[in-house]
């Protein structure tokens, strides 16, 4: 698409002048913003009166159209990003099984409240050293070994053990 200065509605040929007049448009100017080819939104300055646009205007709303349109994309894609990490979230907290996250050092990335429900251990306690405590004696060394060899390589796994309750029993 390219940029359409018009001057007076009234009188260029590519306008409906009467329903331009309803509007109450007289002049304008629009810059379409593409993204990969794409025509993606469409930057509109109008006047109420005709007028002549002058060269430099039409070039400051074309640098204006540049500025603002990837910062709209950038603002939806964090909005898309957040509202897709919520519905994992709640996924994860909504399901039986446990998602357990870390990052490329072995960190836990955060603290579930399946943790919490199931240990009774609040997230300010929780201990990232610790939490082999929670874990029945003869299943610490499997989980272990299990936790080192994918630290190796970044491959999703699935392991069962057994962890301590609130209610001081070992569960699934």
């Amino acid at each position: 698409g390219n940029t359409i200065a018009v001057n007076n509605t009234q009188t260029d040929t590519r306008t409906d002048a009467v329903k331009f007049a309803a509007l109450n448009i007289y002049s304008f100017i629009t810059v379409p913003f593409q993204n990969l080819g794409e025509w993606k939104y469409l930057f509109m300055v109008y006047n109420s009166k005709s007028r002549l646009w002058e060269n430099d205007e039409i070039e400051l709303i074309k640098e204006i159209t540049t500025l603002i349109f990837p910062r709209l994309e950038r603002a939806k894609a964090e909005a898309d990003l957040q509202t897709s990490q919520e519905r994992y979230k709640a996924l994860v907290e909504a399901s039986a099984q446990v998602v357990w996250t870390k990052d490329a050092e072995g960190n836990r990335e955060e603290f579930q409240n399946w943790f919490a429900q199931t240990t009774g251990l609040s997230k300010d306690k929780f201990d990232e050293k610790e939490y082999l405590n929670f874990v029945h004696p003869d299943d610490r060394e499997k989980l272990q070994n299990t936790l080192f060899r994918i630290s190796k390589k970044t491959v999703p796994y699935q392991i069962e053990f057994r962890l301590l309750t609130k209610e001081n029993t070992y569960g699934y």
